[in-house]
């Protein structure tokens, strides 16, 4: 196999997606205050702030950034599940080399740590 083939995946990497998203769902709180509490804090401090911008291109200008910082949001905690979430299973909980003990392949492993990250966050 070369560094350029295309992966045989099969269905058992729903395991690994299942698997995260049962760990995902048991930490909910945890991982969804932040989220919720990230762009309310944003707001909150223009707010406080009053800066001089009232009007953005006709639009109130929370109208304007609100949207914009729901999408940072998602974004970040996207980021971070599929990558800071992602080093401490892999080392300091070796969670990866529990799974490899099992019939799955490392391909299948990083195709459902990759595929837990955008489903959950949208």
């Amino acid at each position: 196999m070369s560094y350029f083939d295309i992966p045989k995946l099969t269905s058992s990497l729903w395991k690994v997606w299942f698997r995260n998203k049962d760990v995902f769902m048991k930490t909910f709180m945890v991982n969804f205050i932040p989220l919720f509490m990230q762009p309310l804090l944003y707001l909150l401090l223009w707010i406080r702030s009053r800066n001089s911008i009232d009007v953005m291109e006709g639009v109130s200008y929370i109208r304007f950034i609100a949207p914009a910082l729901i999408a940072v949001g998602i974004m970040n905690s996207s980021f971070f599940e599929c990558t800071f979430a992602s080093y401490v299973r892999m080392y300091f909980q070796k969670t990866f080399e529990a799974i490899i003990a099992t019939p799955l392949s490392i391909e299948e492993v990083i195709a459902g740590e990759l595929s837990l990250g955008r489903p959950l966050k949208v």
